[in-house]
């Protein structure tokens, strides 16, 4: 029987605090109605957070999350804008220039909760400890149901992190603490 992950619905604040739910195969049109609103409460939440710890880090997830969202080069740069507006709207709340990592089996989760072992055998994974919601990280095993798709160079879907890349290289920030300034760097922006 396979795990039903149950998550609160979306709003701006969205997988901020904690886990939302979140489709496997987004499409370009559900990524932009669920980021723009998220993207939006980071502009406006900046302009008063100059002194927090984690101003720094908000404004440059802001910009590498507008820049993403402006000039996508495919899919996963949408999904990576709502996770950069996440990073920064969590580095203001919690006031921190290092907020927790997204879910990596599914960044339009959240943010992590802690750590679990990968296990299935099914589907291949490069780590052996990921960063995972708490829906994540209570499943069971892990299923086709919990993992973030795409589309490969031949058209087929498949879990993003077994498409070359930069998105499956980072996990979304799984496993770059400093995902907004190397986003940035990568976008060649000063």
């Amino acid at each position: 029987m396979a795990a039903v992950l149950v998550l609160p619905a979306w709003g701006k604040h969205a997988g901020v605090s904690h886990a939302v739910r979140a489709p496997t195969e987004p499409t370009e049109r559900w990524l932009r109605r669920h980021g723009d609103p998220q993207l939006r409460a980071l502009a406006g939440a900046l302009p008063s957070q100059a002194d927090n710890p984690g101003y720094r880090r908000a404004a440059d997830a802001y910009d590498a999350a507008a820049l993403l969202a402006d000039r996508p080069q495919e899919l996963l740069d949408l999904v990576a804008s709502i996770v950069l507006s996440r990073d920064g709207l969590m580095a203001i709340a919690k006031r921190t220039s290092r907020p927790r990592p997204p879910c990596f089996l599914n960044p339009l989760h959240g943010c992590s909760s802690g750590i679990r072992r990968w296990r299935s055998v099914l589907i291949h994974c490069p780590h052996a400890d990921v960063p995972a919601c708490s829906g994540c990280a209570s499943a069971s095993y892990e299923s086709d149901r919990l993992i973030l798709r795409a589309l490969d160079y031949e058209g087929r879907s498949r879990p993003y992190f077994h498409i070359a890349g930069y998105w499956a290289r980072t996990g979304f920030g799984a496993f770059e603490p400093d995902l907004p300034q190397r986003v940035l760097e990568r976008l060649k922006v000063d």
